[in-house]
């Protein structure tokens, strides 16, 4: 839901409002969950376009006036930044470059350490001098006149370049040297903290307070065998509505706030269609086989069996997924992955369709969920998640244990999230190790002054299980490809929930992944190495958790 201290204007209901009447110019009245005084006229496109750009205006306008995100959770603290430029009209050496800057920055921050520490004149453009109150030795003197005729020389050689020092920095005392800065951002001074970073997974779009309660969100599509395409409600709206947009695909599965279309032999498009909403809540059922992990055989009984929403909700939706085209058996199936029935999901034995026999792993059945919006108070929630949110830890003093989040004895890992520090920089990475979500912090690099925390997901009434994929010394090849099936020790496969990568030399980023990342398929997370310069340390480490059956 919006966070209650939050509520929109009267300024931006106004401009929402303009926007809307710009829509429904060009969308129709359907779609908008309201009637429009405004038809389309097909036949004049010039008028189409022209709508279109003052869509885009109108959005502009909103965006630049209220910024496109509120973020209730933030950071706060202070950093100070030091940063040099260069301008040359002539062709210098890079590392003579590199060096100028790199003395133009400590003497910056030299001046910067002393108070009574002054800066004058000129050299190439830049301001290089120091002069600092007291006397000199004879000693001193002679390392004084060193460092002039240096100068003396670069002075000469840059003479037609420009160097520029510039620092900035938000929060702490002003006009302080950095020892007594750092202090005015203790805890007992904390007026003088400032908002350095946003809790961006926490972050609600400005839209979320325009007057509509939907949203319709749509995933990558994808176009091989098993593939996910998989649509996200975002924080504060439930689950409404899932489908599969094109009808060649082996069906739909739904969580508590994503819809996933599954991808089938012929190398057809299959993209997953979500519908959100704020103002209901609902719950997903599962149906699982006992035997034969998540996917149902009526055939073992012989008989049909039903699917059907806890008392105090109603089903809303039914779902079916089977990689052997068994949802295309059942009645009132839509080709979307849908049963659009409200009565519960009967299914009905059909033959050698749902054999009774069948090899280990090779299960001819049906994953089966039912979406249920609650009517009452409560109901019995089948997942009976809560989250479980870790101690913050800042940059280096994160160790193996600080940045870690531990689900109770009575519940399981079903996912994991990074609700600080989101923006993982070089050598971080995230895996689960039996109930515990754990993050890893490298001691250098970019994250070394930011706070890091991660959350677990625990459920009280599911189970799950890690597969590991371990690869080292990967420079030898132009890039491996890196496996984790979900498979449990009775040989049957089963669903995976999420996928992490972990690699203290920043690997998973150089393969364009994040610690946590989507499955390649309903059962495997896939990721192919970035190719490394010969004896580079490349050691990286995939993880799949999956999702065990009863």
């Amino acid at each position: 839901m919006l966070p209650e201290m939050l509520a929109s204007t009267r300024h931006f209901d106004s401009d929402v409002q303009r926007l809307r009447g710009i829509l429904c110019k060009v969308v129709p009245a359907e779609l908008l969950n309201k009637e429009c005084d405004e038809k389309l006229d097909a036949a004049d496109i010039d008028q189409l376009l022209k709508d279109s750009e003052e869509i885009k205006t109108a959005l502009d306008s909103i965006f630049f006036k209220f910024g496109t995100h509120v973020c209730p959770q933030v950071v706060l603290g202070g950093w100070w930044r030091l940063a040099a430029s260069y301008r040359s009209v002539s062709k210098q050496k890079q590392v003579d470059k590199s060096n100028i800057l790199t003395q133009a920055l400590n003497d910056a921050e030299a001046k910067a350490s002393f108070a009574k520490a002054s800066v004058s004149g000129s050299f190439g453009g830049f301001s290089g001098s120091a002069a600092v109150e007291g006397h000199k030795t004879a000693t001193e003197a002679a390392e004084t006149s060193k460092t002039n005729s240096n100068r003396d020389v670069k002075k000469d050689a840059y003479s037609e370049a420009h160097i520029e020092v510039s620092q900035a920095w938000r929060g702490g005392a002003s006009g302080t040297p950095p020892v007594d800065w750092r202090r005015s951002l203790d805890d007992t001074m904390n007026s003088n903290w400032r908002v350095i970073d946003r809790e961006f997974s926490r972050c609600v779009g400005v839209w979320s307070w325009a007057n509509s309660d939907d949203l319709n969100l749509y995933g990558v599509a994808c176009n091989t065998n098993d593939c996910i395409s998989r649509a996200v409600c975002p924080f504060g709206y439930a689950l409404t509505d899932c489908k599969a947009t094109d009808k060649n695909s082996n069906g739909v599965r739904i969580g508590s706030n994503f819809c996933d279309a599954i991808g089938e032999t012929g190398g057809n498009l299959v993209k997953a269609e979500a519908t959100c909403s704020r103002t209901k809540s609902t719950v997903v059922v599962t149906r699982d086989n006992p035997n034969h992990g998540q996917f149902f055989d009526p055939g073992d009984s012989n008989s049909p069996f039903s699917l059907e929403c806890p008392a105090g909700s109603s089903t809303i939706l039914l779902t079916c997924f089977s990689p052997w085209d068994v949802c295309k058996q059942v009645a009132d199936y839509d080709d979307q992955g849908r049963v659009p029935t409200a009565s519960g999901f009967v299914v009905e034995p059909f033959g050698e369709v749902f054999d009774s026999y069948r090899e280990t792993g090779k299960t001819k059945g049906v994953h089966l969920n039912a979406l249920c919006e609650i009517t009452a108070g409560s109901v019995d929630d089948e997942d009976s998640t809560i989250r479980v949110t870790g101690q913050a830890c800042l940059g280096r003093k994160c160790a193996h244990r600080n940045f870690a989040a531990t689900c109770g004895s009575a519940y399981a890992v079903i996912g994991c999230e990074v609700t600080q520090g989101a923006d993982f920089g070089e050598g971080l990475g995230l895996r689960i190790e039996g109930k515990t979500c754990v993050g890893f912090v490298t001691d250098k690099g970019p994250g070394l002054n930011k706070w890091y925390q991660v959350t677990a997901i625990c459920s009280a009434k599911r189970y799950t299980y890690e597969i590991y994929a371990l690869r080292v010394d990967t420079y030898k090849a132009t890039g491996v490809t890196l496996h984790s099936k979900c498979v449990d020790d009775r040989g049957v496969d089963s669903f995976v929930l999420q996928c992490f990568c972990h690699s203290p030399w920043g690997h998973c980023q150089d393969a364009g992944v994040s610690p946590s990342f989507a499955p390649t398929t309903w059962k495997e997370c896939e990721l192919k190495t970035a190719l490394q310069a010969d004896g580079a340390n490349t050691g990286i480490n995939i993880q799949a958790l999956c999702e065990r059956s009863h």
